[in-house]
């Protein structure tokens, strides 16, 4: 046996004797790397942050084709419809608190005009104050229909009366409008 033989049969015989300790020893150098990585990018991160923001805007930018492309690609498989799911259903878990409702609530309607008891009529609302079909999750959606000049809340409704509401606004201001500018021309006339 020469000495390269000799030399690699001893370091099988000392790692079978030694298997444990070896393992134990490379898992806790392992750990402290991943420590010591983890403490490196969070100081690069927060010293370089308005660098890389910028670095990520700007490929976005140009390349807003090939994203495009890679997330429809994405959800075409089973792990990406499956992944997208996850981060809605995380998203969405903060809108089934109290606190999570009224901050959803204040944030859709924060160009309207709300009374104090209208957060609780619609709370308490179980159907709809035009046509009273009743509110039942994921089939008909409750909505707080506002006057579009005023902006005060008018009825708690479903999607479709509000809707319909929506566009009787719409022609009865462009009919204001046209109403004006009548009256705008003959007197400039």
């Amino acid at each position: 046996m020469d000495k390269k033989e000799e030399k690699s049969l001893k370091a099988k015989i000392y790692y079978q004797k030694n298997k444990e300790r070896i393992k134990e020893r490379v898992k806790a150098r392992a750990e402290n790397l991943k420590e010591e990585k983890k403490q490196y990018d969070k100081a690069y991160f927060s010293k370089n942050a308005e660098r890389l923001k910028q670095r990520n805007l700007e490929y976005r930018k140009n390349n807003m084709q090939q994203i495009s492309n890679q997330r429809k690609n994405r959800l075409l498989t089973a792990e990406g419809r499956e992944a997208q799911f996850k981060y809605y259903a995380k998203k969405n878990s903060r809108l089934l608190t109290i606190e999570g409702k009224q901050a959803q609530f204040k944030s859709n309607t924060r160009h309207m005009k709300i009374l104090e008891g209208d957060f609780k009529r619609y709370d308490n609302c179980k159907n709809c104050e035009i046509c009273g079909i009743e509110f039942i999750k994921k089939k008909v959606a409750k909505c707080l229909d506002h006057d579009h000049i005023s902006n005060y809340v008018r009825f708690i409704c479903c999607s479709i009366c509000n809707t319909k509401l929506g566009c009787v606004d719409r022609r009865k201001h462009i009919l204001h409008l046209e109403f004006y500018r009548k009256i705008i021309y003959d007197n400039n006339k």
